[in-house]
């Protein structure tokens, strides 16, 4: 009986083994699952944080730029403040300078001059100009009295008119002063 109490002894600590290392092997099955299953939690995880300092960093990138653009816009702003003062000191000089050019012109009408040599050749001695615009020029000369185009007068003369210049774009039609934003 010794002999059948070892060998259901062993039998009985055989079955105990088997159930005990089936027991053992299940729950590693369950522990291997529960590790891939945190090692996918802890990669999408990782990912997320990944996507948020990159979302983070935009920001911050976005921040930078829009402090950029309101620095941009400051001096913008003040670049248009000295441009609106200089166009207006622009308009102020242009203005003066026109009168003076008109009164040039009216300062010329009625002025004896000694000998006016025409661009065409033709000379006038004792030479009052008697009226002009842009198109003619009415002289009083020796010989009697000339309508000459008034591109025909001397330089020196037409200097003096300045026929054709604008100072500053003014009177200009706006067709004209199109490509010139100032």
């Amino acid at each position: 009986m010794d002999a059948k109490i070892i060998v259901y002894g062993s039998c009985l600590v055989a079955i105990f083994c088997g159930a005990t290392f089936w027991s053992f092997t299940m729950e590693i099955d369950e522990v291997q699952k529960d590790v891939f299953s945190a090692r996918q939690q802890l990669a999408v995880t990782e990912e997320s944080l990944k996507k948020a300092k990159a979302w983070l960093a935009a920001r911050k990138e976005a921040a930078a730029l829009v402090l950029a653009a309101a620095i941009i816009e400051k001096q913008n702003e003040t670049l248009r403040n000295e441009i609106s003062t200089i166009l207006a000191q622009r308009s102020d000089v242009s203005k003066v300078y026109t009168s003076s050019i008109e009164r040039a012109r009216n300062e010329l009408v009625g002025t004896t001059l000694p000998e006016v040599k025409l661009a065409s050749g033709t000379k006038f001695t004792n030479a009052k100009i008697q009226s002009l615009d842009s198109e003619i020029t009415v002289i009083h000369h020796s010989g009697g009295v000339s309508k000459v185009p008034t591109a025909d007068l001397p330089p020196e003369i037409k200097d003096r008119l300045r026929f054709g210049f604008n100072p500053g774009g003014l009177g200009v039609p706006a067709k004209e002063k199109k490509g010139n934003k100032f």
